[in-house]
């Protein structure tokens, strides 16, 4: 029998791993997608499977180049309390990661780890880490990474040892609704961040993934103050040889280390206080157009999908719903 309360399943990754991709063929929403390493998720967004009442909630990846890790968690967490407040059900997790990179970089490190500790490793059966863009890569070496990324220590085998299932996408719905369907199917979970900030009344600085964060924000404090003072003996001494424009020069750069030992304090502050239920979750559902994913249908007057659109959402129903 389904569920009646929304059930919702995160997708996390870093930028550019084809989270996006992932959920306009899951979905048929009209997602924005990104080719480079600059984020179209700036907020968190769930996007709703038509037809049923399963959300997938699209979050901003960490280490994000215009988006601080401060507000991103603030992000997720506030999104994941209105969701519990709704009594909406999280069935499980996606770690997207794209198989075409030969090495997982250090965002990618930093992306696994706040996956980890958002989650809890007592989450870890209601997990995939999902390997994406399988047709941009030999298959024999796409193998190898895929058998690099399970095996390591460092990368996912302490995930799968706690329970999770790696998995492809094949770029299309029939992939995309297979990975999810035993996730809707099976029991629910409480992610680790809910526990610790809803049951225990935590501020973000004292859960897990807050820790990790302000760990960061305290480590680049402290290498700014270095450079500011570096900086400020320069000066002097810049000052002393009266070269005033090369003083100059220097005095700028001092001011863009304070600007964002200015933005470092903020973030401190966000992450200290207690993260409150905002206005539901309605205000997170993304309000976007369908559209027929791989197929040749158009919009009616009136926003109505045509026939073969509307085929495709009933076939995704049936799936999910297919016992």
């Amino acid at each position: 029998m389904s569920k009646t309360n929304p059930q919702i399943i995160l997708v996390m990754g870093v930028t550019g791993v084809g989270k996006s991709t992932f959920i306009k063929h899951a979905t048929g929403s009209n997602v924005d997608v990104g080719h480079g390493q600059s984020s179209c998720t700036a907020n968190v967004k769930c996007f709703q499977i038509p037809q049923t009442n399963v959300y997938l909630m699209d979050t901003p990846g960490f280490d994000d180049t215009y988006i601080s890790d401060a507000d991103i968690l603030k992000e997720i967490a506030t999104s994941l309390v209105d969701a519990f407040h709704e009594k909406a059900e999280i069935q499980g997790a996606l770690y997207v990661h794209p198989v075409i990179e030969a090495r997982m970089r250090g965002s990618g490190r930093k992306n696994l780890i706040m996956f980890r500790k958002v989650l809890g490793m007592k989450g870890m059966r209601n997990v995939r880490l999902v390997t994406t863009k399988w047709s941009q890569v030999d298959p024999e070496k796409g193998r190898e990474r895929e058998e690099e990324l399970c095996q390591k220590e460092e990368f996912w085998q302490p995930l799968l040892a706690a329970g999770a299932s790696a998995v492809r996408f094949g770029d299309s719905m029939e992939s995309a609704i297979e990975i999810i369907k035993p996730l809707i199917h099976g029991p629910a979970f409480e992610p680790q961040l809910v526990e610790e900030v809803v049951r225990d009344g935590k501020p973000l600085s004292q859960t897990q993934a807050g820790k990790v964060v302000n760990d960061d924000i305290a480590e680049a404090q402290k290498m700014h103050k270095a450079e500011m003072e570096q900086l400020a003996r320069d000066m002097k001494e810049a000052g002393d040889k009266r070269d005033f424009a090369f003083r100059a020069e220097l005095a700028a750069e001092r001011d863009d280390h304070a600007k964002k030992l200015k933005k470092l304090e903020a973030d401190s502050r966000v992450i200290a206080a207690p993260v409150k239920k905002t206005g539901g979750f309605g205000r997170w559902v993304a309000r976007t157009a369908a559209i027929a994913v791989g197929g040749a249908a158009t919009f009616l007057s009136g926003g109505l999908l045509a026939g073969h659109a509307l085929l495709l959402y009933g076939a995704t129903e049936a799936a999910i719903n297919d016992d």
